[in-house]
């Protein structure tokens, strides 16, 4: 049995690959989202959010795996059990456009658009798992167009009899560089 899990930040098309991914390999797929509504949790009220154990979730999670290939996907999935995780990421100006288009209010933009820009997924993902992390960078892409290079990565994985030797492959982004000087101004992006 192998696990993938797709994180990232909201907004940066985890959902979309994760089911793409899934018929495509012929996967069951597990949404955290699903999960998490059946999890009990504490409410977080500044940041309108429910906060989740992830023992709690990791157990839930582990409950619906099934025999062959299983893909995770949804926002903490990089802090569960996981021989592969992928990383994806957008540039924070379009991330901040997306979930405006989605309704997200000011308060959890903010707060969505500074992960991403401060690689908060990409460095909890490396403080777990170590190994196994591909990065991706989804601005600008389809799904399509970012599903192949994690296809080829996945595949060439799957056909080793070896554990999952890869220790970080980064797409190279690096949005705090990109946009030092505007991370205490995140709202003007």
């Amino acid at each position: 049995m192998k696990i993938i899990a797709v994180a990232g930040t909201p907004g940066t098309g985890k959902t979309a690959l994760a089911k793409l991914l899934a018929k495509k390999l012929n996967a069951n797929l597990i949404s955290i989202n699903i999960l998490a509504r059946k999890i009990p949790g504490t409410m977080d009220k500044k940041r309108k959010t429910k906060v989740i154990d992830i023992r709690l979730l990791q157990k839930a999670a582990a409950s619906r795996l099934k025999k062959g290939l299983n893909i995770i996907e949804g926002h903490p999935s990089h802090l569960l059990r996981a021989d592969i995780v992928i990383v994806l990421r957008t540039d924070p100006v379009v991330l901040k456009k997306r979930l405006k288009k989605h309704g997200w209010d000011a308060a959890k933009i903010r707060e969505n658009v500074e992960a991403e820009m401060l690689d908060v997924v990409t460095i909890e993902a490396l403080e777990k798992h170590r190994k196994g992390i591909i990065e991706v960078d989804t601005t600008g892409k389809t799904v399509s167009q970012v599903s192949k290079p994690v296809m080829a990565t996945i595949e060439r994985l799957l056909k080793s009899s070896h554990k999952t030797n890869i220790k970080f492959k980064q797409a190279g982004v690096n949005w705090s560089g990109k946009y030092t000087m505007k991370i205490a101004m995140v709202d003007e992006l």
